[in-house]
């Protein structure tokens, strides 16, 4: 498997850190070293976002996370696109500081449910009902900017 550090991602990392930089969760990573990397993935699979091992930490690796990025579809993507979804792997990053030591997980996502459910029964669980409502909120601010 080829693998290859990518400085268009790392670039993206960068810039989405600074520019969300007061976001929780963002702020929570700020001192991980992430890197990226591009890849051959599963065709179902844009995107992933990993830990690395303690083992490579001992052996001199000095980052948390590695983002590995689809190369069969990170070419043909726009700009927005590859920063909607390195946005998106970053949000799985999470630092808890424990007593002053910070340590890193993984966190799965806000929700995970098909279309046809939320079509059929609406926003009939909690963690889908926040969901709707920040997404309403979302369109709602760009309706307003479309207005101005």
């Amino acid at each position: 498997m080829k693998v290859e550090v990518s400085r268009e991602v790392e670039k993206i990392i960068k810039d989405l850190r600074e520019k969300y930089k007061t976001e929780e969760k963002i702020e929570s990573i700020k001192n991980a070293g992430i890197s990226g990397v591009i890849l051959k993935l599963s065709p179902r699979i844009f995107a992933n976002v990993r830990r690395v091992p303690e083992l490579w930490k001992v052996l001199g690796c000095n980052y948390e996370y590695v983002i590995a990025v689809n190369e069969r579809y990170w070419k043909s993507l726009s700009e927005v696109q590859k920063e909607s979804i390195i946005y998106h792997e970053l949000n799985h990053c999470v630092g808890i500081d424990r007593d002053g030591e910070f340590k890193y997980k993984l966190k799965d996502h806000d929700i995970e449910e098909f279309s046809s459910v939320i079509k059929k029964y609406g926003d009939f669980l909690p963690s889908i009902k926040d969901f709707m409502k920040k997404a309403s909120l979302k369109k709602d601010d760009e309706n307003k900017k479309e207005t101005k």
